[in-house]
């Protein structure tokens, strides 16, 4: 089924914990996800707290960034005849959306789940497809004549990608591989700025070799090592769904993940040196948590069984986790990044929390 991407301006200026509301007017515009970009400054008006929506193309699975031109590049997935690919549209400094454009480029197969990122060196995509006959990691980049070129990352067999950049303009990627007794592991790689601008500017898969050489770290599954450089750390197999973020006060990364029975847990660390990963919640629902950097902390969001929606925040550059917060009950869907968190209730109702300092004003994006 096809689903249709809504833009929705925030037309108010939040204080510390406001929460805007918007009720779904039919189950046929069930919300499946939400992406919050920030940044946008519009003019605030009284007595209003959001203009309704905006449509811009038909797919699913949207992640946005913000370029430090102030536009908005929103990447997302889309099945026609049979055949899912990527694309992205970008929303210009005047508002308006351009055509979507191919990210994936594919002929057969299914594309999905893209996740974007900006760094020093460009800007970045992750993306899991079966092309090879198999779910494996892409790893593309937007060339300077707008354009997307992509090649598979090596070693990168596996679904559920995330992706973040650092300051020094590296990536690390982080997703999972299913092994062949069915339970899977989470895997990482960082990847130097000095190697990114090859993916953009070369053909694809000319710098195959560069990529297949850097270090792959293994964050879960100690009784099924991957072997070159891998650092085994967990203890509840299997593990799935990594969320990855860059903490600046640390210039490191930082990564959580579902593990069997429950359990979330998170490692931080940067190119060769992790950190031996702990276990942060209990309670947590087969789904995907997130984490995310905040003003001066980082932030674990994740649904429980019981649908409770919970957060976590540590402070500073230590790992010390203060107690979890219940956002919101009877949940089934949450986005959370820097500047807000966004939730569905199991009632269709879209709710907004926005992290102090409170901006100017916010861009959701909605998957409808």
């Amino acid at each position: 089924m096809i689903s249709v991407l809504f833009a929705v301006l925030l037309l108010t200026v939040p204080q510390k914990n406001n929460v805007a509301q918007a009720e779904v007017s039919t189950p046929s515009q069930a919300i499946d996800s939400i992406q919050i970009v920030g940044g946008i400054p519009i003019t605030e008006k009284l007595g209003s707290i959001y203009d309704g929506g905006k449509r811009i193309t038909s797919g699913r699975d949207p992640d946005c960034a913000r370029q430090t031109t102030g536009t908005i590049l929103c990447l997302f997935s889309n099945e026609f005849q049979g055949t899912e690919n990527i694309y992205s549209v970008t929303r210009r400094s005047d508002g308006t959306w351009t055509l979507p454009i191919y990210v994936s480029h594919n002929s057969f197969g299914h594309s999905r789940n893209p996740r974007v990122a900006i760094s020093e060196t460009g800007i970045h995509a992750v993306w899991q497809s079966d092309l090879p006959g198999y779910w494996t990691t892409y790893l593309g980049g937007l060339s300077d004549s707008g354009s997307w070129l992509s090649a598979p990352l090596p070693n990168g067999k596996g679904q559920n990608p995330s992706l973040a950049s650092g300051n020094d303009g590296s990536i690390a990627v982080a997703w999972d591989d299913v092994l062949g007794t069915g339970e899977s592991e989470i895997l990482l790689v960082h990847i130097p700025s000095d190697v990114l601008p090859m993916i953009i500017s070369d053909v694809p898969g000319v710098r195959a070799d560069v990529y297949a050489s850097l270090p792959i770290t293994q964050l879960s599954n100690p009784a099924h090592p991957t072997g070159q450089a891998s650092e085994p750390m967990s203890e509840h197999p299997p593990a799935r769904y990594p969320s990855v973020a860059y903490y600046p006060i640390a210039d490191d990364f930082r990564v959580v993940w579902y593990e069997e029975g429950g359990f979330l847990r998170y490692a931080h660390g940067s190119h060769r040196s992790w950190t031996w990963p702990e276990t942060i919640a209990t309670d947590l629902a087969d789904s995907s948590p997130q984490i995310t950097r905040r003003l001066f902390g980082i932030t674990a969001g994740w649904l429980t069984n019981s649908g409770q929606l919970l957060t976590k925040t540590s402070i500073g550059a230590n790992t010390t986790w203060e107690a979890p917060v219940l956002q919101a009950s009877d949940i089934r869907a949450f986005s959370l990044n820097e500047e807000a968190l966004a939730w569905v209730s199991t009632a269709d109702l879209t709710d907004y929390v926005l992290w102090p300092p409170a901006k100017t004003t916010r861009l959701p994006l909605l998957a409808r």
